[in-house]
């Protein structure tokens, strides 16, 4: 291509990314200095907007009917929800009544055919304590309260089904059953159970209801992991005018029995170890055989599963013990709390039960970790992806692993997002978003869009319009918006797949990570 072409093929693209861009949704704020335009990465045409445009039909049924309820089945594979239409209601909002529009979900493959249509009011997806998650799936709720409709549980592949019991509700999904909690009346006193369930819908036993009615004891189930979850229990006892608090803790299996009895606080197990304070109160860290990997001689034991590392305290001092009980490093401390928050150059925190401060130090050398430029500790407590932030009056500077300083932000509200190269920064009521190169530490003017928390890759970003409420598709790698003013777009993930669900002009479209259509289907308005 002659040099001429190129540079008149160039223009023509930033033309129309300009059209189809922000608009007249950009604001010029502060630091307007050092905001970045549109830039291409590469060839010019792998940054070209992707127009997700539908010629003809794509749509697929599972069943050639319509279909207003799922009937399970193990062929499906994984499921996924999409918006198919709209219920609209009345509402009273501040003592006026008010017509509300909400989407309603139906259910696809992952290949875009429809095995239940637009019916439901809600589709809920539930982690579950081993991994993998479940639907909750809710219809008929009329808009005002969700808990007054049909409610079911589903597989992710849709393989059973289990109708929500009576006077109960959805409170934990694990690897071989359903928890729901029932309400019960005795005597005037309303109490809350949980009730175990398998996947056949068969109730496997209920959790001590003499923990529930009595008004003294108060209790946690903690995750099920590796078969075990931890029951924590504190029972409150009245002598004369005090009251003082016994603690005990123990496990359950999936069939309710109890095991490895004797403490007073268990913590879930993760990775193949848990936390577990004896009836001296010394922390240790246990197998789930209950084989002591760490014996329980320390006055603190965190435990980072993400790392592989335990922060045990002894007396003046805390030693971090890799997995193969290896001391890492050795923190001396009288009184400060010190927790691990990240592999990378294995920074910790340490946190003054006095006063609350908390610091933040490198493991090598002891050097405190701050932003170079502010002086100032982390104010998260966690990365984002690299990143940390610390907020001054109003101003945030982001900041890398090494205490550089990236950009600062007037305005500030949340460091919300990484992708890639991009950080994703929200304003300081959340109704503004702006975009920061890293490498070359620029960034966008303020958008008045809310990021919606939703993408598809590291390239496209869900977000709405404060003032419409309507939903826009924003590129990162073009720093323009695909379309907008759309009724709706939601994304939905399932293992390392993404589809995206959009309502605009009536119809209900479904999109993979590439934008290439896999699924249209009228609105249900039209049924």
């Amino acid at each position: 291509m002659k040099p001429s072409k190129y540079i008149s093929l160039l223009l023509s693209l930033l033309i129309l990314i300009t059209v189809i861009g922000c608009g007249g949704n950009s604001e010029n704020t502060d630091n307007a200095e050092n905001t970045e335009k549109p830039t291409f990465f590469g060839i010019v045409e792998d940054v070209v907007a992707p127009k997700p445009e539908v010629l003809g039909s794509v749509q697929t049924r599972f069943n050639a009917d319509y279909t207003d309820e799922l009937k399970p089945s193990t062929e499906y594979g994984e499921l996924l929800p999409f918006v198919g239409g709209y219920h609209t209601y009345t509402a009273v909002v501040n003592e006026k009544e008010k017509t509300v529009s909400v989407p309603v979900y139906g259910l696809c493959t992952l290949k875009g055919s429809v095995v239940v249509d637009a019916v439901y009011d809600a589709v809920k997806q539930h982690p579950k304590d081993e991994g993998g998650f479940v639907y909750e799936l809710i219809k008929g709720s009329d808009g005002t309260d969700p808990l007054k409709g049909t409610r079911q549980i589903i597989a992710s592949d849709g393989s059973w089904l289990i109708k929500v019991p009576k006077n109960s509700s959805f409170f934990r999904a694990g690897g071989e059953r359903i928890i729901f909690e029932r309400t019960k009346k005795v005597k005037k006193v309303v109490y809350t159970y949980p009730d175990f369930y398998d996947y056949k819908g068969k109730r496997k036993f209920t959790f001590d209801t003499a923990l529930a009615e009595n008004q003294d004891v108060t209790y946690d189930i903690g995750l099920f992991s590796e078969g075990l979850a931890p029951i924590n229990i504190c029972t409150k006892e009245k002598k004369d005018d005090t009251t003082t608090e016994i603690y005990t803790a123990y496990y359950i299996d999936n069939n309710g029995n109890k095991l490895h009895e004797g403490f007073i606080k268990c913590e879930p197990f993760r990775k193949g170890y848990a936390v577990v304070q004896n009836e001296e109160g010394f922390y240790g860290v246990i197998t789930p055989k209950a084989e002591w990997f760490l014996e329980a001689k320390y006055r603190i034991v965190n435990y980072n599963d993400s790392v592989g590392v335990f922060a045990c305290a002894s007396q003046g001092y805390f030693e971090i013990l890799d997995k193969e009980k290896k001391v890492v490093k050795k923190i001396f401390t009288e009184k400060s709390n010190v927790e691990v928050i990240t592999s990378d150059w294995l920074i910790y925190r340490k946190t003054n039960p006095d006063t609350g401060r908390v610091e933040y130090f490198y493991a090598d050398g002891d050097d405190p970790f701050t932003c170079t430029e502010t002086g100032q500790f982390p104010d998260g407590e966690a990365p984002v992806d690299g990143l940390y932030v610390c907020v001054y009056s109003g101003t945030g500077t982001i900041f890398n692993i090494h205490g550089e300083s990236i950009i600062s932000i007037g305005d500030f509200g949340a460091l919300s997002d990484r992708f890639g190269n991009t950080a994703v920064v929200t304003n300081s009521n959340g109704k503004k978003t702006c975009f920061i190169t890293v490498s070359t530490k620029k960034r966008t003017e303020w958008i008045r869009y809310r990021y919606m928390h939703q993408s598809i890759g590291d390239r496209y970003l869900v977000m709405q319009n404060p003032d419409t409420g309507l939903y826009g598709l924003y590129d990162v790698m073009t720093s323009a918006f695909v379309y907008e003013n759309c009724q709706h777009i939601e994304a939905f993930t399932s293992g390392d797949v993404t589809l995206l669900s959009v309502m605009r002009d009536g119809t209900a479209f479904v999109y993979n990570k590439d934008l290439t259509p896999v699924l249209t289907v009228a609105s249900t308005a039209q049924y």
